[in-house]
């Protein structure tokens, strides 16, 4: 809030389906996931980049659907 970033986290899978469907050009977004496998994360990863977000992604593989994905 001190940014002036608005920032939200969705822990339900279906609300972040909703995010990344409405994610942009002007977004990030974070995807974790302890595999780096999860067809949802991956998924809503897919849809966010499709969108235009840039899409960060945090993993314990080093090498991973996700990490395919993901800008950073």
């Amino acid at each position: 809030m001190r940014l002036g970033l608005n920032a939200t986290a969705y822990s339900d899978m279906n609300v972040q389906t909703i995010g990344a469907a409405y994610a942009g050009k002007k977004d990030v977004v974070f995807a974790i996931s302890h595999s780096g496998s999860s067809k949802a994360v991956v998924d809503n990863a897919r849809l966010a980049k499709s969108n235009g977000a840039t899409v960060i992604s945090l993993s314990s593989m080093g090498k991973s659907p996700i990490t395919e994905i993901a800008d950073i």
